[in-house]
Parts: structure tokens; C-alpha cells; sequence
């Protein structure tokens, strides 16, 4: 009987549990052409099978992503779907349906079933499944300078012929509805086949708002046409009559300028192209007007930023910074730049936004170009690592067939590639590849014999898109712009020992106009604008059509601690450039000296209150209190405070401690560390409970004190950070070694894996947001009590 029982308890203890299981197999995954061309739409069908003993959740869809290649690789672009799967019953099959432009090569195509792993299965190794298909390269013929002529002259005959009204009448109640509809817009009645009508007017398709005639008119010029063509001139009559007092468009503003500056008359236009220029820094998304951090420096719809947006903005403002009569506000280009980066995606894709992307799953190639384009055309150095990653993308998914990454806008993806390339400095090859002459090549090859160009469906801008690309026409710079970036600086090696030689390696890159001459270059160790030692002046001969030049000098290091060495390019102002922020970047290195020992032991002076070295950590009353002092009273920093022998040239405060102090002292609390900073900069908010800081001073015999925040200033706004809890992150540990104590660093402001407790603010990801508070902070050396305790709120 006890052998029964013992044989019966594994059945009753483990029964067979119903469940879900998804299946997909190679032969579920149907294309309409297993053979396509470049560029050739393929309509994907994927069946998907349940084959375990329960039904879907009620209210539950199933969804399947689609891959051009292995899903768990991050460069991997994803196939957008049409569906999801709304009902699946034991034994039942679904199809979801999806439309993917066949990009050329060997392609392997992969399904996966809940790919967020929502639903509990019997078995997850069925839900993935995958086809090999082999795509025919488009292989563009060679065509000839008369033959890019003639595509453009036929493309600007065809936006001639489109100047008017054009709409289709409503048969039930008689309104007017542009041709982009189709359904009547007051009703359910369909558009489609219904006469188009025609008013003259000179406007592009008003119905639909200004910003047709403004496009028109820019391509129009930039095809060869001045403003004594006929449409052209009505044209610019209409957008110089127009009523822009009602009008909120951004995109409209946007597509004004570079039409307005493309005439070349600042007489008549500057005024307009100012007050354009006003609109758009007026609607630049701003954190202190209560938009989100997320959207801080971008432009958008609503309060959403996004990259279209941003595309035609920068442009735009490219296009008026070539009349050096506009003022455009430094802090709308710096916060846009902010936007960009911050977007970015690890691999160096852009997509729409990080909220939504409407027409794809992931980075694809029109935000990544418009990413490219709206840094360069920001004065960007091309040695910045976003800007490398960025064109390293574009590299990777070349192509001029496609918008990789995405079914749309294949002709809007020709125009920003253009722009992000042909923007100086110029890039002639792309993956080794003439971008232009086989752009070039397809436009032609795409051209209606009526001279417009159609992507998935009619759309009039489509063909201002491409004869802008062909045009290859951009703005000409007046002005050289030399920039250096963090990038463009090489220290080797980057931790020495004292009284040891370093060299230091520059790039500048050369934008703008183009420069020929001789340069001078200033290198300091610190920032020069408090007082950085000088280390060489040296002056930079630069040839002509030289994109990038380089100079090496050595230095011997002095002094043990963090070094931040600044470069700065033409420090006398003397010469004329499109920007000047770009003239100025840092790159730290490490002195290393004598190292110290230091004991972890707490020492209790009285009840419940304990000394570790200089520190004071009182349980009772729950706080830390460490004396310092002032140590930077003007400048770029990276820290709020670090110690004697840390980055003293961007640190507020110098603390009397030892890292290993305070966190103990942290612990000793209760306080737990969460890390979450993976690198310099990490864009993700950091983790971990939660602190206040405090700073005492005597100021004239009286007592004052101060939140932390009071003391730097966030040169976005102009204003004193931002009140905020800071973060207990801890530090990182390399090879048993607590880093912050190596780094001497206590408190960052631009976020550092290696500091015990950092910013959580958007902010904390960009290392030019922060300055010292120079009218509130007291004299330098002036001594400080720094007070940290449990956040409160």
C-alpha cells in the first residue's frame, strides 16, 4: 500500500496544467515573390499556429515581429506589421500581414511569435522560424549630367503645372476637399474617382495649408529658377501676403526660410526670415515650460517631440544662419544638438522619437540621415562620436532603393541622405559607394513620363524630394566653421605617472565655407575660462580642401589627480566662423602619485554619533556631515564635489574625505546602492534610494545654507539646476577596488559609474548642461559643511 501511495504522489502532486503554445514554422512564412528586385515590395504572410490546449486570454492578441535578419542582433532592422492576432483557439491558426521592401543580397527573414514573452507556454523553442531568400541587386545604370538635367527640368515642370487649387467636390454637400482625401471630410462618402477641379492661384494646394507653395517655391529656386519665373514670383507673392499671424505650423515656418534665403534677396526677405527664425526658438520644446525632459530641445507636435520635426527645423535654421544678419539664439542650438544625441540609439540609428514611431519598428534611414544632418548643419565636428555612428549606420544598411528600416518615404530618404552628406564636410562615398550617382540613377529610372515621382501613393511634395536630390543644392555657407571635439583629442597614455611624458594628439575638422591658412590652437590643463594653465600655443596650418587636420605636441605630466585638458581653437577670436561653440572641448586624463591607505574603522565620539577620518555620522539625527571647501567658482563641471586628488578642474566643492567613507557612512543609514550608470553620460536615469545635500557656510560672521542645486547652473535655461533628490548609486568595483575611491570621486553632476552618488536629472547625460552659479557661490577656498541625508520627499 505504501509503495501504491509513493508510485500515486508524483501524479498528484505535478498535474498536466493546460496551457498555450505558439508555433510558427519556415513554411508558415509566405512571400508574394521569393525572388524580388531591390526595392521590389514584397507582402509578407505569417500563419501562426496554437497548438496547445487552451485558447488566447480574452481580450489578448497575439503579435509577431519580423526581422531582416537575427532578432537578438541590436542592428538588425525590424519589419513593421498591418495586424495582430485577436483570437486563437486550441487547435486554431492566425495570420498576421506585413509589406517589406526587398533590400538587395542574401536575406534571411525571421518570424517570432510573443516576443515579449506575454503569455506562459508549454514550449518557447517553436515560436521562431525563418526563411533564407536571395534578393537581386539593383544595379544602376550610368547616366550623364544631361540626363540628370532633363529629369530635373521635367520634375519642374510638372511642380509648375500643380500651382493652383486642385480639389475634389464632396456630391453631397458640395465642399471642397483636397486630393490627399479620400472620403469626404465632413462624411463617409468616398472621393475616389470623382473629377478633379482646378482654381488658379498662386498657390501650391492652399486647402491644405502654406507650406506647399513654400516647398514649391524653394525647389523651384534651387532647381536654377529665379524670382522672375512667373511662378515663382507668385509664389513668393502669396507667402509674402499670407496672414502668418494664425498660423502655429511649425513645419510652415520651417519651409519658409530656406525658400526666403534661397532668393538670395536679404532687402525684401530678411525681416521675414527673422521673424521665422523667432517662431521656431519660440516652439522649441523646453523642460522649464513644463514640456517633458524627454522632449527638452526638440520640436514636435503637441508636446511630443520628434525627428521629421527636427529635420526640417535645423535645415532651416542652417539655412538662415548663412545670412549673418539672422540672431539665432546659441541655447536653441545647443538644446536641439542635446535632443539628438540623447535620441540616439545604441547602434547609431535614429527612428521618429523613443515614445512612437508611426512608420517603422526601430531606427530606420530618413530619422538617421535627418540624426547626421541636423548635427552637421548644428556645427557638430565630424570627429564626435554621434556623428560617426550615425553615418556607420547609413553605411551598414546603404541602399538608394529604400528607406531602410521602413516601407515609406523612400524619395524623403534620398533627400536627407543628401543633405546630411552633402552638408560640409562633404562625404563623396558612402560604404565605398557613390551615393549620389546611383541616387541619381534610380530617380531617373523612377521618373513618370509627366515628370513627378510617386511613392506608395500620390503625394505632391514626393517630387520636390527628388529634384531637390538631384539639384544637390544646399545652402552655401558664408563662413569656414573649424570645430574640436571630445573625439578629436587623443592623450596617451591616458594615465601617467607624475613627472612622465605625454603626447597629445589634435583633429580639426573643417566645415563650413572651407578654410585655407593658418589656425591658432591653444591647450590648456583645466578650463582655461578659470584660470587653466596654459601648457602650448601652436598654430595649425590647414591646406586647402582638407576636411581634417592633425598636430601632435607633448606634455609632461604634473601634479597627481584628474586632468581635464582643454583645447581651444582660434582663442583670440579672429577669425570669422559660422559657430564658435564648437571651438572649445576637453578630454580628461590621470596623474597618478603616491598611494594612500586609508582605515574603514568607525570611531564612536558619542552616543550614536561616529568619526570616520574627518567624516561625522550621526544615526540620531540620520545625516553625514563632511567639511570641504570651495574649490571652482566659475566654469564647465562634471561634479558637484570630489577629493583633493580628483577632477578638480570641474568640481564645486573638494571634499576633506575618503570616498570609502562615506560609503560606509551611507550604509551605516540604511541607504542601498542601485548602480544603473553604465558608462559617462548614461542617458538612463540612474537607480538607488535617494538623498538631499545641504552646504553650510559663514558668509560675513553669519551662518547661511543652501541646497547643492543652488550652487550650479544650468546653462539651458539660465537658471539655477533644477531642485532634485540626488541618487545613491554606489560605485563601480574593478578587481576588488572601489573605482570611486580610486577616482577620488564623491558626488556627479554628469553622470559617472565611478561616483558614490549621482544626478538623475536629463542633465546628468550631457557633460555641457552644468556651470558653476557664479553669483551665488562664495569666494573660492571659502570652507563648507556638506550635509547629506535621506531624501525626504
Amino acid at each position: 500500500m505504501r509503495r501504491i501511495a509513493a508510485l500515486l504522489i508524483p501524479l498528484l502532486s505535478s498535474p498536466a496544467l493546460a496551457a498555450i503554445d505558439l508555433e510558427i514554422k519556415p513554411e508558415d512564412i509566405q512571400l508574394s515573390n521569393p525572388s524580388p528586385q531591390e526595392g521590389e515590395i514584397v507582402q509578407i504572410a505569417v500563419t501562426v499556429h496554437n497548438i496547445g490546449d487552451e485558447p488566447l486570454p480574452p481580450a489578448e492578441d497575439v503579435e509577431v515581429w519580423l526581422y531582416e535578419g537575427p532578432p537578438d542582433d541590436e542592428d538588425t532592422l525590424r519589419i513593421p506589421t498591418l495586424n495582430t492576432i485577436t483570437e486563437l483557439p486550441p487547435g486554431g491558426s492566425g495570420q498576421i500581414n506585413a509589406r517589406w521592401r526587398a533590400r538587395a543580397g542574401v536575406k534571411k527573414l525571421f518570424a517570432r511569435v510573443d516576443p515579449e514573452n506575454r503569455f506562459a507556454e508549454e514550449d518557447e523553442t517553436n515560436n521562431q522560424a525563418s526563411i533564407e531568400l536571395n534578393v537581386e541587386e539593383f544595379r544602376p545604370p550610368e547616366v550623364t549630367p544631361q540626363q540628370i538635367r532633363e529629369a530635373i527640368r521635367k520634375g519642374v515642370e510638372w511642380i509648375k503645372s500643380q500651382q493652383g487649387e486642385f480639389f475634389r467636390r464632396c456630391p453631397l454637400d458640395g465642399s471642397e476637399n483636397p486630393l490627399v482625401l479620400k472620403i469626404c471630410r465632413y462624411d463617409t462618402i468616398s472621393l475616389l474617382g470623382l473629377p478633379i477641379e482646378k482654381r488658379p492661384s498662386k498657390a501650391w494646394d492652399p486647402i491644405s495649408g502654406v507650406g506647399a507653395t513654400a516647398l514649391a517655391v524653394f525647389t523651384l529656386l534651387a532647381a536654377g529658377l529665379d524670382e522672375n519665373d512667373p511662378a515663382v514670383r507668385d509664389g513668393l507673392d502669396y507667402l509674402m501676403s499670407y496672414d502668418w499671424s494664425r498660423e502655429n505650423d511649425v513645419y510652415a515656418y520651417a519651409m519658409l526660410i530656406p525658400a526666403l534665403v534661397a532668393t538670395g534677396n536679404k532687402e525684401r526677405y530678411l525681416s521675414m526670415v527673422q521673424h521665422a527664425v523667432d517662431f521656431l526658438a519660440s516652439r522649441q520644446l523646453l523642460a522649464e515650460d513644463g514640456f517633458s525632459d524627454r522632449d527638452d530641445g526638440g520640436w514636435g507636435y503637441g508636446s511630443l517631440a520628434d525627428m521629421a520635426h527636427m529635420q526640417y527645423v535645423m535645415y532651416a535654421l542652417y539655412a538662415a544662419k548663412q545670412w549673418e544678419e539672422v540672431e539665432i539664439p546659441k541655447k536653441t542650438i545647443l538644446r536641439a544638438v542635446k535632443w539628438v544625441k540623447t535620441t540616439q540609439f545604441h547602434n547609431g540609428g535614429w527612428s521618429y522619437n523613443l515614445v512612437e514611431s508611426p512608420f517603422s519598428e526601430g531606427p530606420y534611414g530618413s530619422m538617421t540621415a535627418t540624426g547626421v544632418m541636423a548635427l552637421k548643419a548644428a556645427g557638430v565636428p565630424i570627429t564626435d562620436e554621434h556623428l560617426r555612428k550615425g553615418i556607420e549606420w547609413l553605411e551598414r544598411h546603404y541602399t538608394v532603393t529604400s528607406n531602410p528600416g521602413s516601407l515609406q518615404w523612400r524619395y524623403y530618404y534620398l533627400l536627407t541622405l543628401m543633405r546630411a552628406l552633402d552638408i560640409p564636410p562633404r562625404q563623396e562615398k558612402l560604404a565605398g559607394r557613390d551615393w549620389y550617382k546611383e541616387g541619381a540613377a534610380f530617380l531617373i529610372s523612377t521618373q513618370k513620363p509627366d515628370g513627378r515621382w510617386v511613392d506608395l501613393e500620390e503625394y505632391f511634395p514626393t517630387t520636390c524630394f527628388a529634384v531637390l536630390f538631384l539639384t544637390r543644392y544646399n545652402p552655401r555657407p558664408r563662413a569656414p566653421d573649424l570645430g574640436i571635439s571630445k573625439e578629436g583629442i587623443e592623450i596617451n597614455p591616458e594615465v601617467a605617472r607624475e613627472g612622465s611624458p605625454v603626447s597629445i594628439k589634435l583633429t580639426i575638422s573643417v566645415g563650413g565655407r572651407g578654410f585655407e591658412g593658418r589656425v591658432p590652437i591653444a591647450i590648456y590643463d583645466g578650463d582655461p575660462s578659470v584660470g587653466g594653465e596654459l601648457i602650448k600655443r601652436v598654430e595649425l596650418t590647414v591646406p586647402k580642401g582638407m576636411n581634417l587636420v592633425t598636430t601632435l605636441i607633448n606634455w609632461k605630466a604634473r601634479r597627481p589627480g584628474y586632468h581635464r585638458i582643454f583645447v581651444k581653437i582660434d582663442p583670440e577670436n579672429e577669425l570669422e566662423e559660422l559657430y564658435e561653440w564648437n571651438n572649445l572641448a576637453y578630454r580628461e586624463m590621470e596623474v597618478k602619485g603616491e598611494a594612500k591607505k586609508v582605515s574603514g574603522r568607525f570611531k564612536r565620539i558619542a552616543p550614536g554619533v561616529y568619526k570616520l577620518g574627518n567624516l561625522i555620522l550621526d544615526t540620531n539625527a540620520g545625516r553625514i556631515e563632511i567639511p570641504g571647501k570651495v574649490n571652482q567658482v566659475a566654469g564647465v563641471i562634471e561634479y558637484l564635489a570630489c577629493g583633493r586628488y580628483g577632477k578638480l578642474h570641474e568640481s564645486v566643492f573638494v571634499l576633506d574625505t575618503e570616498p570609502v567613507y562615506l560609503f560606509l557612512a551611507l550604509l551605516r543609514l540604511g541607504l542601498k546602492p542601485g548602480g544603473g550608470v553604465r558608462v559617462r553620460g548614461d542617458p538612463r536615469r540612474p537607480k538607488g534610494d535617494e538623498v538631499e545635500i545641504i552646504i553650510e557656510w559663514e558668509e560675513n560672521g553669519v551662518k547661511r545654507s543652501a541646497r547643492a542645486e543652488q550652487f550650479i547652473l544650468d546653462v539651458t535655461t539660465g537658471k539655477p539646476m533644477e531642485r532634485t533628490n540626488w541618487v545613491f548609486t554606489g560605485s563601480r568595483v574593478v578587481g576588488g577596488r572601489l573605482m570611486a575611491q580610486a577616482s577620488k570621486s564623491f558626488i556627479a553632476t554628469y553622470r559617472d559609474p565611478d561616483a558614490l552618488i549621482n544626478n538623475p536629472l536629463p542633465g546628468g547625460a550631457d557633460d555641457t548642461v552644468y556651470r558653476v552659479n557664479s553669483d551665488f557661490i562664495p569666494p573660492k577656498g571659502t570652507p563648507i559643511k556638506m550635509i547629506i541625508r535621506p531624501a525626504r520627499d
